[in-house]
């Protein structure tokens, strides 16, 4: 039997198909370098990986590409003075974030209110801000209520309140770069714990667990 073809990924805020790297050189007109060096650059967000060896990207790089290249060309913008206005506008309103993810504007603010929601920028919400709506949307029409929910925040304070006292214990004596080294380390490690070991926990107990209640 053949391999099953894996479905094209759909961005997360216009649900429009994504594109491989060859669709948008032809679509842009630049060069695959080019746009790499771009994404290195955080002018353009990284691709969605689908497997070690293909990518995607939203279908709204092309307007952002020739974007840049207006900047560059006719205002003569540097690339971090292009990276901040990029940035700043791909920041949602409220109103524009509760069309892209489901959500009512009294539920965003419920989730807001609960740290269930917590956008980097006030009012203002980004793609990553989505992605956490459209789960919230999901969890609510499976009959949990934000109360269910709250304790991923609750914990999730508890959590980084003692990861910000082992640093500040760790990089009390060192000078400025030690400690920015030290940082780095300490947050990749605890981004890999927090997903490992809470991730095996739930494969444990849910092995444990009947899939229909009525059994036990």
């Amino acid at each position: 039997m053949g391999r099953k073809p894996v479905s094209r990924p759909s961005n997360p805020i216009d649900g429009r198909p994504m594109l491989k790297m060859k669709e948008l050189v032809e679509a842009t007109g630049i060069s695959k370098a080019t746009i790499l060096y771009y994404v290195a650059e955080q002018l353009l967000p990284q691709p969605v990986k689908t497997s070690p060896n293909v990518a995607y990207y939203s279908s709204s790089m092309v307007e952002r590409v020739h974007l840049i290249r207006q900047l560059q060309s006719q205002h003569r913008f540097s690339l971090a003075q292009i990276r901040t206005i990029l940035q700043e506008r791909d920041l949602l309103d409220r109103k524009a974030f509760c069309r892209a993810c489901g959500l009512t504007k009294e539920q965003v603010q419920t989730a807001v209110d609960l740290k269930l929601l917590i956008p980097e920028s006030g009012n203002r919400f980004d793609v990553t801000d989505v992605k956490a709506g459209k789960r919230l949307k999901i969890n609510l029409g499976m009959g949990l209520s934000f109360e269910d929910l709250v304790f991923y925040a609750q914990l999730g304070e508890q959590i980084v309140a003692h990861e910000m006292k082992l640093r500040k214990r760790l990089i009390r004596s060192m000078s400025h770069d030690e400690a920015l080294n030290t940082t780095l380390k300490l947050t990749q490690g605890a981004r890999f714990f927090r997903e490992y070991i809470i991730e095996r926990i739930f494969q444990q107990q849910a092995l444990r667990q009947p899939l229909n209640l009525a059994d036990e």
